[in-house]
């Protein structure tokens, strides 16, 4: 993956990748993911491995590939083959796409010259800053509940931990979500003495955008935590946003979780605390600070000198750390890619997670600007 991935963003065209397993959005869907990105995206690449060819994630993704194709009548889907036969796809349209010679073999010469042949081409590209356009925003667009945006808050997120992990919380994820704005009701800090741990419970998920839910070992045991977690997985359905977002833990086995919490580990993009971008996949996947103050009303407490922001409470040593660069989405574009594998100098290793990787690639497109592909043997189309 990394020889598609980095070979193509550190390209003289700066093309700009959406890569599943770095990218997508913690707490929706992975089909709420991929149709957002492919709707706006010029080409997907689908990298095929024998531990892939049976993932329920193809099907989606070349389901969704299929429709744009059909809409667009473009080159779209890249389908690139290590150590796969026609024979081991699954998928029937996907096999009379590769047998009209609609693919590109990972171990043959020439492997990212074919690669950038298939590629969409600009015509501006000095641009060295591109950046991915926000894929939350292209989720809500097509999915989101209308009105969210006067909805009042409290916090930004409610988290909720077994005993185990509060040294975590309480020493590494909270100074890291704190210190870049985020305002969090933390159980053992913030709910209330006296009142119900139901009440305290349904209070917080009421009053936070998310709920952050570690799964550990033993989380999951406690009828509270159990809850927790249907309380708020339900009002991800009911406000359909990514209100729910799960984090895995080291000592986690999956295996022995109940099918409701399996069922939607499968079906949604959950974050894990030893992966390489877990950070950076958590910040991305809550609200932006800015747009979404507003909304959020800071309880007054704890004896810090409170502010007023744009009609908001806010702690005055809290400052956000980092401010998102603007993105014009008009003049963007999108390269996904469906990948289970790693590419390493030509060769493929199996390097990510059980559910395949998607990458999207975003390059300086001038929207109503064709690329002209001749269509006589080809079927779908996806881009990375």
């Amino acid at each position: 993956m990394e020889n598609v991935v980095k070979y193509l963003e550190f390209h003289k065209n700066y093309f700009v990748v959406c890569e599943m397993m770095r990218d997508f959005v913690a707490g929706f869907t992975y089909l709420e993911n991929i149709a957002s990105v492919v709707k706006h995206s010029k080409r997907m690449l689908i990298v095929l491995s024998p531990d892939f060819v049976e993932d329920d994630l193809l099907k989606v993704a070349w389901n969704e590939a299929q429709e744009k194709i059909i809409e667009l009548r473009t080159n779209y889907a890249i389908v690139i083959c290590h150590d796969v036969t026609i024979k081991d796809v699954m998928i029937k349209d996907m096999q009379r796409y590769i047998k009209r010679g609609r693919y590109i073999d990972a171990k043959q010469a020439l492997f990212h010259e074919k690669l950038l042949y298939s590629m969409p081409q600009y015509k501006d590209t000095s641009n060295k800053n591109k950046s991915l356009p926000d894929i939350k925003h292209f989720i809500n667009e097509t999915y989101g509940e209308e009105n969210q945006d006067n909805i009042v808050y409290k916090k930004h997120a409610f988290v909720s931990y077994s005993d185990s992990e509060m040294p975590y919380i309480m020493n590494e994820l909270r100074p890291t979500l704190e210190n870049n704005g985020y305002l969090l009701c933390l159980p053992d800090r913030d709910f209330l003495p006296g009142a119900s741990k139901e009440e305290n419970v349904l209070k917080a998920i009421d009053s936070s955008i998310h709920t952050l839910f570690i799964l550990s070992g033993n989380h999951l045991q406690d009828e509270w935590s159990v809850f927790t977690f249907r309380i708020a997985s339900e009002k991800s359905l009911r406000v359909r946003s990514n209100h729910l977002i799960v984090i895995i833990g080291e000592d986690t086995d999956l295996d022995a979780m109940d099918d409701e919490v399996r069922f939607y580990i499968k079906t949604h993009v959950t974050l894990h605390v030893n992966e390489k971008w877990f950070i950076k996949k958590l910040l991305n996947s809550l609200p932006d600070i800015e747009e979404h103050l507003p909304n959020i009303i800071q309880d007054l407490g704890n004896g810090f000198q409170h502010q007023i922001e744009n009609g908001i409470q806010r702690y005055g040593h809290r400052e956000i750390m980092e401010e998102e660069q603007d993105v014009d989405l008009n003049h963007q574009t999108i390269v996904a890619e469906i990948n289970h594998i790693e590419l390493e100098n030509l060769a493929i290793e199996n390097g990510h997670h059980e559910n395949g990787t998607i990458q999207f690639v975003d390059n300086g497109y001038v929207p109503g600007e064709d690329i002209q592909i001749e269509l006589d043997n080809i079927g779908r189309d996806d881009d990375l």
